[in-house]
């Protein structure tokens, strides 16, 4: 949640004592300071006299005129940055901290250095007004900043991991050893999951590596593991076992490594592998749902209680798109089977707001039916069932 919108408005004009909210990020703003021109009457002479002199609108190359004869005010000193933030009373402290810290923890100072508050600060305004939130009282921008900047340090120093010293865990991590079939990539493992063992392993794995989009199935054995590629996609994130639909998985697909808003993300089902099948690849891995956001889970549920098993669908997206969503009988065994099937089920938005987590099904009541329980991020951070 923390980068700021790459997109940028025109110039603004600020005032310390009178500083509008920010608009959405991306679009063009122009805030208007408390100072206001003067205006004087003059008689027609030496309007005349002023003009000859000023040379009006028409001055090549948009010269300046002479400073003696303008009569713009100086510019205001900057007070000191310690003096600036001991203005600020209990009260804007306590408001500062009831607005930045209602959607997560209050953000520590020293997250950033000194002049990249004011940044942070308006993506923080930003995002308030983006989620259409009325129910907090919003402090001037300018409080905040003050607030942030006043114990944050001119420079971050992040020391290096060899030179850290950090308190031992209660267990201790061995390597594997062994790892057949993996190349010398950097990994980027969304999810491990344990499935029972079978023949003689003592534990077998699956992974989904978001960075190479492999999905691998692996077998423990002492301290050695073997992997085998169960499919290669996009950016898979994770898998749900399809249960009754099939031997195999349901991946929730990313469509990209780095968060943004795109439409490149899907729902697709992956079989197992039987014996020494090939790797399965997205064009060979059948759709259920292309032309989403960043989806990070698919679940079997039988959302309407029909009979039939239906997918609920996490879509995390970014700060344009997203939602939890249910495809009606995308679990079902002709749906896993149809590779032309995608988008063809009919589709309903639980919730339409943006960053969802994941989405966990389970009877909360116990009235013998499940439920949905999902968690949002961004700036809602809720756990709803």
């Amino acid at each position: 949640m923390g980068v700021l919108s790459q997109s940028v408005g025109c110039a603004r004009l600020r005032s310390a004592a009178d500083v509008a909210p920010p608009g959405f990020a991306g679009r063009s703003r122009v805030l208007t300071g408390s100072r206001g021109a003067s205006v004087y009457r003059l008689p027609w002479r030496w309007l005349v006299v002023a003009g000859v002199l000023l040379g009006g609108c028409d001055r090549p190359g948009g010269a300046v005129p002479s400073q003696s004869l303008s009569t713009a005010r100086p510019p205001e000193k900057t007070p000191a940055l310690e003096t600036v933030a001991a203005t600020l009373s209990d009260t804007a402290r306590a408001r500062v901290e009831r607005f930045c810290g209602d959607c997560h923890d209050l953000p520590s100072p020293a997250s950033f250095p000194r002049d990249r508050w004011p940044k942070e600060v308006r993506q923080g305004f930003d995002f308030y007004l983006a989620s259409l939130r009325t129910d907090l009282p919003r402090p001037p921008e300018g409080e905040a900043i003050r607030y942030f900047q006043q114990t944050a340090p001119d420079r971050l120093s992040v020391p290096r991991a060899a030179d850290r010293a950090e308190p031992s865990a209660p267990i201790t991590f061995l390597p594997l050893e062994g790892l057949t079939g993996v190349e010398a990539v950097d990994p980027a493992i969304a999810q491990l999951i344990a499935l029972p063992p079978s023949g003689a392993a003592a534990l077998e794995l699956v992974t989904t590596d978001m960075r190479s989009g492999e999905i691998r199935r692996w077998q423990l054995t002492g301290g050695a593991a073997e992997g085998r590629v169960l499919a290669r996609l996009s950016h898979p994130c994770r898998v749900s076992s399809a249960g009754a639909a099939g031997e195999g998985w349901f991946v929730a697909d990313l469509g990209s490594f780095l968060p943004e808003d795109h439409t490149t993300g899907g729902v697709f089902f992956v079989p197992d592998l039987i014996e020494d099948d090939a790797p399965r690849n997205r064009a060979s891995a059948v759709d259920i749902r292309r032309g989403l956001g960043r989806v990070v889970s698919a679940v079997p549920f039988d959302w309407d209680d029909d009979g039939r098993r239906d997918l609920v669908v996490a879509e995390f997206g970014w700060r344009a798109s997203g939602a939890l969503r249910v495809l009606l009988g995308g679990a079902e065994p002709g749906a896993v089977r149809d590779a032309g099937a995608a988008g063809a089920f009919r589709e309903i938005v639980i919730d339409p707001r943006h960053g969802v987590l994941d989405v966990r099904v389970a009877d909360l009541d116990g009235d013998g039916r499940d439920d949905v329980v999902a968690a949002f991020a961004q700036e809602h951070e809720t756990v709803d069932g």
